[in-house]
């Protein structure tokens, strides 16, 4: 369920944000979207916690077991995915 969780939270955050600049290509849009919102005044931090989120994202989609054992707790990974949304959101 975390992992899920993870996931879950960062594609809310991601298409928010991705739409909120509108950013609209289908090329490595991720990329793009976290490149754009540091661009942004103001908001070269907040796009580093989006990607931060997107590491987390990352590891949740595709690490059963996280290579990095500093994500091998997935409580602890749920709850830092859930701090850095709450943080990003006010920003969008």
């Amino acid at each position: 369920e975390f992992r899920t969780a993870v996931g879950r939270a960062y594609y809310a955050i991601f298409i928010k944000t991705r739409d909120k600049l509108g950013v609209n290509t289908h090329d490595s849009v991720h990329y793009a979207t976290q490149k754009e919102l540091k661009r942004q005044p103001g908001c070269r931090a907040t796009g580093e916690k989006l990607g931060e989120l997107s590491r987390l994202r990352k590891v949740a989609d595709y690490q059963m077991l996280p290579l990095d054992p500093r994500h091998a707790d997935w409580a602890e990974n749920w709850n830092r995915a859930k701090v850095l949304a709450e943080e990003i959101l006010p920003k969008l």
